[in-house]
């Protein structure tokens, strides 16, 4: 395994959406942006909703529609070592990123046409909510 690589997995309670190695790790956390590199400090924190790349060991980007979750880097000895990649495991590597998510997809995979989807960040703040003709996310809902 080439120098810089570290073992990365990224998990949903349904399935695991990747896991293998990986140069570099770049995702959101509820403190900023945070880019994971091998020999990382260890450390366990929140994700909060953004997109996840990976940056392969060979160059490729894997991105990841991640939307919240936890975080923990793993430096202890062979912390790699059970992580499958391929056809075996990732033997000598110290450095592990686990990332854990409620709901995560791969950008690939996410349905651009889906009903009902905001079309960009304003969006989710301003297109209102009803519910039986009432809208629920309006300042005269919540003051009455």
């Amino acid at each position: 395994m080439a120098d810089g690589v570290f073992g990365v997995e990224v998990v949903t309670p349904e399935q695991s959406l990747y896991a293998g190695g990986a140069r570099s790790v770049v995702l959101a956390t509820s403190d900023g942006a945070l880019t994971v590199l091998d020999g990382h400090t260890p450390l366990v924190g929140d994700v909060v909703p953004c997109e996840l790349r990976v940056e392969e060991a060979e160059g490729n980007v894997q991105r990841l529609a991640v939307h919240g979750g936890f975080l923990q880097v793993d430096t202890s000895p062979g912390a790699a070592e059970p992580l499958a990649e391929g056809d075996g495991p990732l033997p000598g590597l110290s450095t592990r990123v686990t990332v854990l998510a409620g709901v995560a997809e791969r950008a690939e995979e996410i349905d651009r046409s889906r009903p009902g989807r905001p079309t960009n960040r304003t969006d989710l703040r301003t297109r209102p909510t009803y519910e039986n003709g009432i809208e629920l996310n309006s300042a005269s809902f919540f003051s009455e």
